[in-house]
């Protein structure tokens, strides 16, 4: 398994003019995953494979996106095991 690590987030010059709207639409998008993974636990609980093959393939999709969304480099940890 590899191991990845976070790093402190910056606020952006776009994020500081309107601090309020980006800390709920952070939070948002933190709500949604919880509750995506929550329901894809509860699928795998319930021996719902095709449910649980659903939601696998629907992070897949998501996550390039949302890391870059909270400046996180999927490939930087990546890299570091190549070494």
């Amino acid at each position: 398994m590899k191991t990845r690590r976070n790093d402190a987030a910056k606020i952006e010059p776009h994020e500081q003019k309107e601090l309020e709207w980006w800390l709920c639409h952070h939070k948002s998008n933190v709500q949604y995953f919880c509750i995506r993974i929550a329901n894809m636990l509860d699928a795998r609980n319930d021996g719902d494979t095709e449910k649980f093959e659903w939601h696998l393939r629907h992070f897949k999709a998501v996550l390039p996106a949302f890391a870059e969304s909270v400046q996180y480099d999927l490939e930087r940890d990546e890299a570091k095991e190549d070494d």
